[in-house]
């Protein structure tokens, strides 16, 4: 059951886009670009909405600049809008982070992504690909999407990372429930998120026992504002690359 009293199936109608917004309307779902079009020439830049216990949408330029610059009234812990909050907010950083911890979070995960470090993976990316490629070349056909592009994030990462890559399932089980079926059932959500945070633990554990050199190692080490970072936003930085990196890029 939902915050307002509504199943997913069968959630209020949206009375007023400006004032009673919903992104999981399947109107806004299907095509937000007109219902976003009409509220900017409505002069509503900004559209609230009382579901999620209390939203607002900027949808144009100045107004997303004005909230992302003033640090002083509005804060990066919370970036998921649904029908309940956990308490305490979930750090991800460092784009859970707020001013002064999210620059010295940001570059903690700059240095491993420089064009210099970046180079050193490509003969092993490539590699990757060409193995996706070997799988389906025969046929003279595929699914780039299913059957090549959505495995190389996931595969890269995981070498990255310093995981095997047949950890990867794993990581497209949890991203699948956390992004995808928890978005109506929490439970679903945090059961997935206990799983890689427990998984990522394991992995702390068992680079203290036997340090190597990997993103997990060089992350774990790392200082943060002249103390070594604490381990919740160790954990939380890993589960960003994992969610970020891999369901945005295949997306």
């Amino acid at each position: 059951m939902s915050a307002d009293g509504t199943t997913p199936k069968t959630r209020l109608p949206v009375t007023d886009w400006a004032t009673d917004w919903d992104h999981f309307d399947p109107a806004w779902n299907k095509d937000p670009f007109p219902i976003w079009d009409e509220l900017r020439k409505r002069n509503c830049p900004v559209p609230s909405t009382q579901r999620y216990m209390g939203a607002h949408a900027p949808l144009s330029y100045d107004a997303v600049k004005e909230i992302a610059y003033d640090t002083t009234h509005f804060s990066s812990r919370r970036v998921v809008v649904r029908d309940s909050r956990p308490e305490p907010p979930q750090p991800a950083p460092p784009i859970t982070s707020d001013p002064p911890a999210h620059k010295p979070l940001k570059q903690i995960l700059l240095p491993p992504f420089t064009p210099d470090e970046m180079k050193k993976l490509e003969p092993k990316a490539r590699a990757i690909c060409n193995e996706l490629i070997d799988q389906f070349i025969k046929e003279g056909r595929c699914d780039a999407a299913q059957q090549y592009a959505r495995h190389i994030p996931v595969r890269v990462i995981a070498l990255m990372l310093g995981v095997p890559q047949t950890d990867g399932d794993k990581f497209v089980d949890w991203i699948h429930r956390i992004l995808e079926l928890g978005v109506h059932d929490d439970s679903i959500s945090m059961a997935a998120r206990d799983e890689m945070q427990a998984y990522i633990v394991a992995q702390f554990q068992a680079r203290r026992a036997y340090p190597t050199d990997d993103l997990i190692t060089r992350i774990m080490n790392s200082q943060f504002m002249g103390k070594p970072i604490p381990p919740e936003l160790a954990v939380g930085m890993i589960i960003l690359m994992l969610i970020a990196g891999i369901d945005t890029t295949w997306s």
